[in-house]
């Protein structure tokens, strides 16, 4: 009996397929138990090579790298530097003049025959301080001195020193009049840097909101990869059960030639899968502003943040309405420009106004010489009979005469009024029409601005309830799809069914787990597009602007 079994044992045709019959109920039971009637899928877990990256690592490297950040970084510096220039127009002036003049002349006096020419020297120097004033009026005082030296005889003075000190204000009563006008350029050159400020929170913005799709959009990619994998090992196990059972004749061939037709097209979607991960992390890579050499370009990145969901999400509507009109960049920026538009325009009607200047100055002057030697003819005769010697009659010095303005009173005063009228004007009526005409065009565009913002965060909160529905859905469908797929496996063994519809049932499987895996990435997306639309996607992930900003101030020094 003995050498019969070992016979047995040594002739595997008789006795194979009498085993495989025997264990293909077991076979079937581990296709159930592994994956053809599973509960859904859980997310993918990131390959075994490769960056594991968190949401918060990815944005922070994101805001680190982005080049259309460190451009928006400049502007509210470049803003700021305009605020010290409108500054500057009313920052006051000291300037220094000096002068040396030396003036020959031909000499046809009858008393300085001997000498043909007379040589005259003039000196001169002024300081000056001005101040102009944002009333529209202008302070200016002016110390001057003049040395004057001559050879002709005929000056009895010589050389003679002079000073004068000048007080003058001039102030506009009409055009220009009033601190309101004269500070239009600062008040505009601040508001265009918070309008700087907001373009730069804008941009933040929308980095986040881009990396944030990129990054579920990766995930998703993941998970979606693993589902068609887990799909075709099921058709490839699916086939390995029809080629047994063609072979102990309880199938036809028929079936391994459609398990066949379904292993290679679901071969084909993993390649469509593998392709779309690639573009996926290259997206993200992009979106994250890596250069070439970052090693991210060769090591995959795989995103380890699961997307979270919450099924009792609910969003008031009319308050994210509200909470966008106070937060939005795009309507801050717009209301800032209004604001500069309500200065441009009372700008331009203060051009339409005359020019009436008046004027009120008050001087100061002292005067200081030396006589010199004279010859006088006293008899008529032509010839100088009497000679006079040099002598000091006055004090001698430039520092003397300047003393005089403090010590003696030689003043002078003047007021004065100065009206120009123009005639037609009509540049400055252009000017006045062009800046209503585009407050105007700006208030429509706030009006639109204000309508898309409804619209936009409308259609987002829409998005967030539509998301959370699709996700509940999903999860009931892969619940039901699982059912299904149990009991058509269970009329497959008994061969109730037929290959092909048993790979339908598990493509609507593996098709009900992907859309659970796309809703709940699709959900985190409407909620990043919700945050945009009302403005607050900065804030609610806790990236604080203003430090953002301040690395460009680290790198420009300001005066």
């Amino acid at each position: 009996m003995r050498k019969n079994f070992l016979k047995t044992i040594k002739q595997p045709a008789s006795w194979l397929p009498a085993l495989l019959i025997l264990l293909l109920p077991a076979v079937v039971a581990a296709q159930q138990g592994t994956g053809a009637s599973r509960m859904p899928m859980e997310p993918a877990a990131p390959e075994s090579e490769g960056v594991p990256l968190t949401l918060r690592e990815a944005l922070a490297l994101a805001l680190d790298n982005n080049l259309n950040i460190a451009v928006r970084r400049y502007e509210p510096i470049v803003s700021e530097a305009d605020i010290l220039f409108e500054r500057g127009v009313f920052e006051p002036t000291l300037s220094f003049a000096g002068s040396q003049q030396e003036l020959t002349s031909l000499s046809v006096d009858p008393f300085t025959q001997s000498q043909p020419s007379v040589v005259n020297n003039i000196r001169a120097g002024s300081v000056t301080f001005s101040d102009p004033l944002s009333s529209g009026g202008r302070l200016t005082a002016t110390f001057r001195g003049n040395m004057f030296r001559s050879g002709d005889p005929r000056f009895a003075i010589s050389p003679v020193f002079s000073s004068d000190l000048i007080l003058t204000y001039d102030q506009s009563l009409l055009r220009d009049f009033g601190f309101d006008v004269n500070k239009t350029g600062i008040r505009i050159a601040r508001r265009n840097l918070s309008i700087s400020e907001s373009q730069f929170r804008q941009a933040v913005i929308d980095t986040i909101n881009n990396v944030e799709k990129a990054y579920w959009d990766l995930k998703f990619a993941l998970q979606d990869l693993e589902v068609k994998r887990h799909s075709m090992r099921l058709s490839q196990e699916t086939m390995a059960q029809n080629k047994i059972r063609v072979e102990v004749g309880t199938m036809a061939p028929i079936e391994v030639t459609t398990a066949e037709a379904e292993v290679a097209s679901r071969h084909q979607e993993v390649l469509l899968a593998e392709n779309a991960l690639e573009n996926s992390r290259d997206l993200l890579l992009l979106r994250l502003n890596q250069p070439k050499t970052s090693p991210l370009w060769v090591l995959p990145v795989n995103p380890v943040d699961e997307p979270p969901f919450d099924p009792e999400m609910t969003i008031d509507l009319e308050a994210a309405i509200q909470e966008a009109y106070a937060n939005r960049p795009d309507l801050e920026q717009t209301q800032f420009l209004l604001e500069n538009d309500e200065d441009i325009v009372a700008r331009a009607r203060n051009g339409l106004r005359m020019d009436l200047t008046a004027r009120a100055q008050y001087q100061r002057s002292g005067l200081t010489g030396k006589n010199t030697a004279q010859a006088l003819d006293t008899d008529g005769d032509g010839i100088p009979d009497l000679f006079i010697p040099a002598r000091s009659l006055l004090n001698d010095s430039f520092s003397d005469a300047a003393s005089q303005i403090y010590d003696e009173i030689f003043d002078s005063w003047l007021v004065s009024l100065n009206l120009a009228i123009p005639l037609g004007n009509k540049q400055a009526k252009a000017r006045f029409l062009n800046a209503r005409l585009r407050q105007e065009q700006r208030r429509e565009f706030l009006d639109a601005q204000e309508l898309d913002t409804v619209i936009s965060v409308r259609n987002s909160a829409r998005a967030v309830h539509n998301t959370v529905e699709r996700v509940q859905a999903a999860r009931v469908n892969v619940r039901l799809q699982r059912e299904r797929l149990s009991a058509e496996n269970k009329r497959y063994e008994n061969g109730m069914t037929t290959t092909f519809n048993l790979f339908q049932f598990q493509d609507d499987l593996t098709q009900a787990e992907s859309m659970v895996s796309l809703a709940l990435v699709d959900y985190n997306k409407a909620l990043s597009d919700l945050e945009t639309a009302k403005g607050t996607l900065a804030r609610s992930r806790g990236v604080i602007v203003q430090d953002l900003m301040a690395q460009g101030r680290a790198v420009v020094d300001l005066p």
